[in-house]
């Protein structure tokens, strides 16, 4: 049997125990604990995030289908790289949900059909996910070579020396290469090539891996692989029943936020044509006739704003009956493209506000003011929108009065969910550039500058948390935007799904405001169990009991 070229890996579902054990070792007054304390409760010792909840609820009920899980989605990466694998003559095979998918893992492990994996690490904030899986693929064959890249390799690269990535990377991770590298498709390509010719691989760009001890680092180059000329080829994954999907019409994005290293780190801003997008989604829809939701994930969809307007026309012109979620910069509403969305399908955007002073986000290079963030808020709450509402607590020039002004504007914005996050340091961001302005010292959760430190912002992100009423707080962990979607899909309406999470947020505000506190209220277990359950019973008919 002829081997397999690469084997694509998606996601593992380590699981909140496991993630608490590993921030707690940094200590519960670091600002990844502190921030991931906010996403989960404790029941009997044990530790849930919002999701696991609602998964151990129906499996009591010995429901199977329904569960809410991050490999739901058929991830980006897997149907890009296998698009581009196989029209570079290379095999490929994927492996969407780990958990899920074990036997089927195991056994092509232990037939050793395959010369190398890669493993993304689009959703891994931590390594032990990584750590998991290469002792997994090692117990079973050892002679698969192992590829690691993506956003958690990128970001450990930009953030630390050469000395902790060589002691991540031998001691730690364990794979056998990393890939540096925004993209990393043509890198992948040629590594891959290298191995079935049995060629040295010193020429493979955007490389790292150890030998004889040392860290070994390749040429470094941008890659700046064409979207239009890779559009996925989804007669590739025909099989599959993707209910949700997530899907890329951009590479980079065109805007330059002082908080945000992607657009140097993606390469050029790149957009395909809404014929081609158009052409994309008929062919998913063929091909995928379970598909109840799509997520785009350019970082700004509805830019540039007429090409948005025409791509949306030409949804609707098409009679494709989508269900779509997006990120949104509603600086850019205008009511014509509103009503241009709800119509081709929009169920809901996610919305990087980043702040409720003009102060805040003229310091942030947003382009944009608060009144203006109002404006398109309210139109796509007229236009029955759902609205999620992202926040960066702690940015230099923050102070006691510009964190009031974003409570205020969070509560009177009209908004349906947000969330805020203590904002991180990071050497690659335009802000850096202006460090002796601010005062900036420090990296990662790890800061101060004149006005704020870290460990400040932290206990105001906990104080708009336990303070806003009027809006739902999402929690990130396990949860976030795109699970809403898989609940209301589930039949579950936006309303019950707000007192679901805040039913959940209660029980975690217990514990912040008393630390003592360690176990979640029965009434509020009970509540959400109550919540869960009449959800269950109300659709039988969408979910099988």
């Amino acid at each position: 049997m002829k081997k397999i070229d690469c084997l694509v890996l998606g996601h593992l579902e380590l699981g909140t125990n496991n993630i608490y054990a590993s921030l707690k070792e940094g200590g519960i007054n670091s600002g990844s604990y502190r921030d991931f304390n906010l996403g989960f409760v404790t029941i009997d010792g044990k530790h849930f995030s919002l999701s696991e909840l609602y998964n151990a609820e129906l499996s009591k009920k010995s429901i199977e289908n329904g569960l809410i899980m991050n490999s739901n989605t058929f991830n980006a990466a897997i149907s890009y790289l296998g698009t581009y694998f196989n029209r570079r003559g290379l095999s490929f095979d994927y492996i969407t949900s780990i958990d899920l998918e074990k036997e089927r893992l195991r056994e092509v492990l232990i037939n050793n059909q395959i010369t190398s994996i890669a493993l993304l690490t689009t959703l891994y904030v931590t390594p032990e996910p990584i750590v998991e899986i290469v002792k997994f693929v090692r117990s079973l064959n050892t002679d698969v070579k192992i590829v690691v890249g993506g956003p958690f390799i990128s970001t450990m690269c930009r953030t630390h020396d050469d000395d902790y990535i060589a002691y991540v990377t031998e001691f730690i991770l364990q794979a056998d290469y990393y890939i540096n590298s925004s993209q990393g498709e043509k890198s992948l390509v040629d590594l891959i090539q290298a191995l079935n010719s049995n060629e040295l691989v010193s020429h493979v760009k955007n490389l790292f891996y150890i030998e004889n001890g040392i860290l070994i680092k390749n040429e470094t180059k941008t890659e700046q692989n064409s979207l239009h000329e890779n559009m996925v080829d989804w007669s590739l994954f025909k099989d599959d029943n993707k209910e949700y999907v997530n899907l890329r019409t951009a590479v980079s994005c065109p805007f330059t936020c002082a908080f945000c290293g992607f657009p140097e780190n993606a390469g050029k801003y790149q957009t395909v044509t809404p014929e081609m997008v158009v052409e994309e989604l008929k062919q998913l829809d063929e091909f995928n006739p379970s598909l109840k939701s799509i997520y785009f994930i350019d970082d700004t969809f509805n830019v540039p704003k007429e090409r948005f307007k025409e791509l949306l026309r030409l949804i609707i012109k098409s009679g494709l009956n989508l269900k779509w979620h997006s990120y949104y910069r509603c600086q850019f509403a205008d009511q014509e493209s509103i009503e241009l969305m709800k119509e081709s399908g929009c169920e809901g955007v996610f919305l990087g506000i980043e702040s409720g002073s003009d102060v805040i986000l003229s310091n942030m290079n947003k382009g944009s003011k608060v009144r203006h963030y109002e404006r398109g808020i309210e139109q796509l709450h007229k236009a029955g929108i759902t609205t999620f509402g992202a926040f960066i607590t702690g940015f230099p020039g923050e102070n006691e009065a510009t964190v009031r002004q974003t409570i205020q504007f969070i509560e009177n914005s009209g908004l349906d969910f947000f969330r805020t996050q203590m904002w991180f340091c990071e050497h690659i961001t335009p802000i850096w550039r202006q460090r002796e302005k601010y005062n900036i010292e420090g990296e990662g959760f790890n800061w101060s500058h004149s006005t704020m430190d870290s460990q400040t912002a932290c206990n105001y992100v906990e104080e708009i948390f336990c303070e806003v009423k009027n809006v739902t707080w999402l929690p990130q962990h396990d949860f976030d935007f795109e699970n809403v979607w898989r609940l209301v899909h589930n039949g579950m309406d936006i309303e019950h799904v707000k007192k679901l999470a805040q039913a959940f947020n209660a029980g975690i505000k217990e514990k912040v405001l008393n630390p003592s506190i360690t176990e979640l209220n029965k009434a509020y277990y009970q509540e959400i169990q109550s919540i869960i359950e009449r959800h269950i019973y109300s659709t039988c008919n969408v979910i099988s009991i």
